[in-house]
């Protein structure tokens, strides 16, 4: 069946192809037979690639989608045009909507919501969203195309035909498009999934709770099936409106969202900030930051939508991929060559003196002189991209969660190219990394790890400690009673040894409270672990105090 399906989706791959060629490169051919053409006769080119790939659709339409962002690497024109792909793909009939509702929930959309939409506000290459609501609460409610796991499981099996079969005729360069395709395949197989998408949301959400600029609705997972997420509805617009009004000079979008203090270059900052926030704090990312993903709300606020595609990185990789931001920003050259072995996999074919001396040939591309400081004059998604086609021509492939985190980046730095153009992603992927690793040092020196060592390894000095100034201070005593001459004449006052003593107690229950405080329980009400360890150091704390008043009036 699978084959039938496969060789099915093929002719229709070529079939299209084909009608693009003639219409291409014979358009006088192409206005006079219907069938050749896309959309009108008279469409620009921008427009017949855009048709094309609503077309072909499937993975196709994932392509444009990326494609849409990189005015670097295609003409503005074809950008602009992709962007319909973003949020403005044809939409499937409600009919299949609500039989997608009948096999999942066993019940219509009207038997579930109080209202529901059955006009889409957005559809995209694997689903549409609708707008309802339910218990008060608005919602917004996005379903599978029927289609989708056809269309992509089709496109999927061809590719891993197309690289057997390559590999078989031992065509060169054929390894270096491994990785990408396979990390394609994984993704397209999580956004097919929203169950899967509904997890790394629901992630993302409670990570980044404690960010007032970010906003990650919340997930409604008794509703949500593998073909059906349901989730708060975010009131605002998105960054690809905002763009649009822009290329159609048009000042209402614009003079709205000043209304709600938004600020481009702000915004641009808060998208760095919880992106890097994410991956270095946390591990999991929003790797899809395409303008129709990003809403904007009040005070810049960043609202986060369709979470299909997630990275997910290691620890050791954060600290690797930190450390290769402030080496590329600081043309730290052998810096950057000693972080890139060390997320890639280096094989006894890997050829590490062409990568490297490969690095300063495109550094002189990429870095310009101003005032004495080297700095970046290449965009990210081209320094990106650099790296990436170095690295397979040496045989020195990234991780494949270092890719999708560099991806990301491309996707990042080509979106705020489009609505903040002034905007230094450079010097702010530089800023955020440096307080992250100030944050993260910080963090190191008093983590639960390290205040356990401290506390183990000086036990015994401030046992020993203790001692010695109980030693001391009987010695001070004996002497003073000997010189002094006015010993007798002076009321006794209690040993010194007793404060000594006092003294010894008071680290032993600071100590007892440093250490209860690793348990980490939240903060709540009543007696338990916290109040405990609040009552030792206020203890700890009295004893020192009483020690020291006693010491000053002797």
């Amino acid at each position: 069946m699978h084959r039938l399906a496969d060789l099915g989706r093929l002719v229709h791959i070529v079939g299209v192809l084909l009608r693009f060629l003639i219409v291409t490169f014979h358009d006088r051919v192409a206005r006079r037979i219907a069938w050749l053409r896309f959309g009108r006769a008279t469409l620009s080119g921008p427009d017949r690639l855009r048709h094309l790939l609503e077309e072909l659709g499937g993975s196709f339409i994932k392509f444009g989608q990326i494609l849409s962002l990189q005015p670097d690497l295609i003409p503005r024109p074809y950008c602009d045009a992709l962007f319909d792909l973003l949020d403005r793909v044809p939409p499937f009939a409600f009919d299949d909507v609500e039989e997608i509702f009948r096999q999942d929930l066993g019940s219509p959309p009207d038997g579930i919501f109080d209202t529901f939409d059955p006009q889409p506000f957005a559809s995209a290459s694997i689903g549409q969203v609708h707008r309802a609501t339910l218990g008060g609460n608005r919602l917004a409610v996005k379903v599978r195309r029927p289609t989708a796991v056809g269309d992509f499981g089709g496109d999927i099996r061809l590719m891993r035909l197309a690289l057997r079969l390559m590999a078989a005729l031992r065509l060169r360069g054929v390894e270096a498009f491994r990785m990408p395709i396979e990390e394609f395949i994984a993704w397209t197989t999580d956004e097919l999934d929203y169950r899967t998408e509904a997890r790394y949301m629901s992630e993302v959400g409670r990570n980044s709770s404690h960010r007032p600029e970010s906003n990650v609705p919340a997930v409604y997972s008794d509703l949500s099936t593998h073909r059906i997420l349901v989730t708060d509805f975010i009131a605002g617009p998105t960054l690809l409106e905002y763009l649009r009004s822009l290329d159609r000079r048009d000042p209402a979008v614009a003079y709205r969202l000043k209304e709600t203090g938004f600020d481009p270059e702000k915004f641009a900052d808060n998208i760095i900030s919880n992106f890097l926030g994410d991956v270095f704090r946390h591990g999991v990312f929003h790797a899809d930051l395409h303008p129709a993903n990003l809403l904007i709300l009040p005070d810049n606020v960043v609202g986060y939508v369709d979470f299909g595609i997630t990275g997910v990185i290691s620890e050791y990789g954060r600290q690797h991929v930190l450390a290769l931001i402030l080496a590329l920003s600081r043309r730290d050259l052998d810096g950057l060559y000693e972080g890139l072995l060390r997320i890639s996999n280096v094989e006894a074919s890997s050829d590490r003196e062409r990568f490297r001396r490969g690095l300063d040939r495109l550094a002189d591309d990429w870095f310009e002189q101003k005032k004495g400081v080297a700095r970046l004059r290449r965009s990210y998604t081209v320094i990106m991209l650099d790296m990436i086609r170095l690295s397979r021509e040496c045989n020195l492939l990234p991780h494949e969660e270092a890719l999708r985190y560099m991806r990301s980046v491309v996707t990042a730095d080509g979106l705020i190219a489009r609505f903040a153009p002034g905007y230094d992603t450079s010097a702010a992927l530089e800023e955020s990394s440096r307080r992250e690793l100030e944050s993260q040092a910080w963090k190191s020196t008093f983590s639960a790890d390290a205040i356990v060592d401290v506390l183990l390894a000086g036990s015994r000095l401030i046992h020993d400690g203790a001692t010695r100034l109980d030693r001391l201070l009987d010695r001070l005593e004996r002497s003073q009673r000997r010189s002094s001459k006015v010993a007798k004449s002076i009321p006794p006052r209690r040993s010194r040894r007793y404060e000594a003593k006092l003294a010894r107690l008071t680290f032993v229950l600071i100590g007892l409270s440093a250490l209860m405080a690793l348990g980490g329980e939240p903060t709540h009400m009543g007696f338990n672990l916290l109040t405990a360890q609040l009552a030792l150091f206020a203890a700890g704390i009295l004893s020192l105090l009483i020690t020291a008043l006693r010491w000053l009036v002797t």
